[in-house]
């Protein structure tokens, strides 16, 4: 059975942020689990872990994700848009995985970890318990999610619209 594009992003962006926020809650609690409390700043702090997590997310979706999402549209699981549901910028991101993965991680660190990374700073050297911490944790990595997947999924769109990708697919 056909599954509608928008039905299938919702999904796939609901599943994929419960994936990332069990790995990366369960690896926080163990990997914190002796320093509670927990500094925000400092060489203990959780501020760059928290602050690098948006370029994983769009990095690991991208190479795992990509190769899925093509897949699946020309096996017509998921039916393709009636329209083009992406904005032409998707279009000019290289063809490759892993070209495409290190151009959306490097856009990730721009757009969203760097702004991050200047808010924790503004929190100061603030502790947080370790439970604090690993809701921080799992509530930047659900948030995070929920933008990235979406654009690594139609960022797929043009790969399959393209006759090169479809024949090798």
């Amino acid at each position: 059975m056909t599954m509608s594009f928008h039905k299938f992003v919702i999904i796939e962006t609901a599943g994929i942020a419960a994936m990332y926020a069990a790995i990366n809650g369960s690896y926080t609690s163990w990997l914190w689990h002796e320093l509670d409390p927990i500094t925000l700043n400092g060489a203990s702090g959780i501020a760059f872990d928290l602050a690098a997590t948006p370029v994983w997310i769009a990095v690991v979706s991208c190479l795992l994700g990509t190769a899925g999402v093509r897949s699946k549209l020309l096996q017509g699981r998921v039916q393709m848009p009636p329209r083009t549901p992406y904005p032409a910028i998707f279009s000019m991101l290289p063809r490759g995985i892993f070209a495409r993965a290190a151009c959306l991680g490097a856009v990730a660190a721009m757009a969203l970890s760097a702004p991050l990374w200047l808010l924790l700073q503004a929190g100061g050297g603030e502790t947080l318990s370790l439970g604090a911490a690993l809701l921080a944790k799992i509530g930047v990595t659900v948030l995070l999610s929920a933008v990235i997947v979406p654009v690594v999924i139609h960022a797929a769109l043009p790969d399959v619209q393209s006759p090169q990708i479809a024949a090798t697919a």
